[in-house]
């Protein structure tokens, strides 16, 4: 084999004949059209790689402040509703639930918001979803038994309540809220036991007034007036308080008592 066909057969890309096993690729020469086509290509894909890492780079940082973010922002719709900013609080609670969406403590809240604007309907949104996301939490329950109540679908305010009582037995809260609902389901009976084992787990002005509200409801004033007396002790400032004693003494026909706890009352409101 002659030098020049030694080099040959050695030259990638070039062809040294039938005798050759293994045949090289052959370079096409490439126009200046395809070569800008590729490079374009490869630039986009440099870009798309580049504007990927940085978008990874933002998830990531978003991912681990969100939470921060969030936790601020519902501890700020916290302070609105303290002093019954209720329409700032709902915004804050919105902001929260844009950064983390998973965090349900923020769907309550906003529907307990909206329950102190007499929202009912964004209300019930928002305490359904809590609900359904976490159906053995009591004060969710609660919280939804109350728009219930207030839109006087009594059956599911019981059945709200019935539940929270069953997760939690010790909660006065959830007993008192039954027996509110039985007295206007018109179940005296039921609605005495829910207010006396309220009364028996913790006692309070609340518990008193509405077993006193429940007895009054069945006529038997001298009870009421009892348990009146008892929810005055615990709250001498509260006007309704009074009204509902002059009711029932004016039933029995305290009528200097019933005129004293109008005017108590009077008084009271223009505080």
């Amino acid at each position: 084999m002659s030098e020049e066909t030694s080099k040959s057969a050695r030259t990638p890309g070039i062809s040294t004949g039938p005798a050759s096993k293994r045949p090289g690729r052959v370079l096409q020469p490439v126009s200046a059209e395809v070569f800008e086509k590729r490079r374009n290509r490869r630039n986009l894909l440099i870009a798309g790689a580049a504007f990927a890492g940085v978008a990874i780079a933002w998830f990531s940082y978003d991912l681990y402040t969100a939470p921060a973010e969030a936790r601020k922002s519902m501890d700020a719709g916290l302070r609105k509703m303290a002093v019954g900013g209720y329409v700032e609080a709902t915004k804050e609670f919105d902001r929260t639930i844009r950064r983390q969406p998973g965090l349900t403590e923020a769907y309550f809240l906003r529907g307990k918001a909206y329950a102190g604007l007499l929202d009912w309907g964004k209300a019930m949104a928002d305490l359904t979803i809590a609900v359904s996301r976490e159906p053995d939490n009591a004060k969710y329950r609660i919280a939804r038994g109350e728009v219930y109540l207030q839109n006087r679908d009594l059956p599911r305010a019981i059945e709200d309540y019935t539940r929270a009582v069953e997760i939690h037995p010790g909660s006065a809260t959830g007993f008192t809220q039954r027996g509110i609902a039985w007295r206007l389901s018109g179940n005296v009976e039921r609605s005495l036991e829910d207010l006396t084992r309220a009364i028996k787990i913790e006692p309070s002005s609340d518990c008193y007034y509405e077993r006193g509200a429940t007895y009054q409801a069945a006529g038997n004033h001298a009870k009421a007036i009892e348990d009146f007396n008892l929810s005055i002790e615990f709250r001498p400032t509260q006007p309704h308080l009074y009204y509902a004693r002059a009711l029932s003494r004016r039933a029995i026909g305290d009528l200097a008592g019933a005129r004293a706890d109008h005017q108590k009352g009077r008084e009271l409101d223009r505080r």
